[in-house]
């Protein structure tokens, strides 16, 4: 499946896909591809509340809350441990944003993330289920 970009600058397009990134997946081939959550962007999550807000991402099945704003899943593809999406974000200016990202599992079950012109690289450091995260992850996406 080939992805391309509509209407989008490229500039903002960098920055809005680094905010946005991230959602929960049906499982892949019989294994889970359990990337929903709560994330800090290039850092090791704390999860005791002291991980800078600017910097935290929480993702769900159907969208990705950030301090950018919200976006959401217009299309998902799985290809083993890769997530290929196509997000639609409604940016903190009132812009409407498409794009093409990926969202690479890795090991540790931290995300490698980029956008499809390689111009927006971040790694997403899974945030520890605490009671109080898994609370404030349920209030955020249940809004």
């Amino acid at each position: 499946m080939g992805f391309d970009m509509r209407g989008v600058a490229a500039p903002a397009m960098g920055m809005t896909v680094a905010i946005l990134t991230f959602a929960a997946c049906p499982a892949l081939a019989g294994d889970e591809f359990p990337i929903a959550g709560t994330y800090v962007q290039n850092a090791a999550c704390k999860g005791d509340g002291s991980d800078p807000a600017k910097m935290v991402v929480r993702i769900s099945e159907s969208d990705v809350h950030s301090s950018f704003g919200v976006c959401t899943f217009a299309r998902k593809e799985y290809d083993g441990n890769v997530l290929k999406a196509q997000m639609s974000c409604n940016g903190p200016a009132g812009n409407m944003l498409l794009g093409d990202v990926r969202f690479t599992l890795r090991a540790d079950k931290n995300i490698d993330f980029v956008d499809q012109d390689h111009t927006y690289n971040v790694v997403l450091h899974r945030c520890p289920q605490t009671s109080a995260a898994q609370q404030q992850t349920t209030a955020t996406t249940a809004r």
